[in-house]
């Protein structure tokens, strides 16, 4: 898979998941910080890992979510909107891991 289509993607997912309630934002896949900074939108993609298998997308979003968000309501619906995303472009998900990396 090009890089373009990489980038089409994590754009993509990001239009798909910026309705989700109880995200804050993305931060960067590789902060190690205790307390992560959320990223500016432009640079949203550094939040989002998109790997080509053989069998399927591997996607990986790093998030922080809002306080008064129970974390398994957040991800359901965050892996919801990316999945609606994935049908109407026609491609196969192998599997998306959602790492919250903190709350605010």
């Amino acid at each position: 898979m090009s890089e373009t289509k990489i980038q089409v993607l994590k754009e993509g997912i990001i239009n798909a998941i910026s309705t989700v309630p109880g995200l804050v934002g993305l931060v960067n896949k590789e902060s190690e910080a205790l307390n992560p900074r959320v990223l500016s939108e432009k640079n949203y993609t550094k939040g989002i890992d998109v790997v080509q298998t053989t069998k399927g997308i591997d996607i990986k979003v790093f998030i922080i979510i809002s306080l008064n968000v129970r974390a398994e309501i957040a991800s359901r619906e965050l892996l919801s909107a990316i999945q609606s995303y994935f049908k109407t472009i026609e491609e196969k998900i192998l599997k998306v891991n959602i790492y919250i990396k903190g709350v605010k």
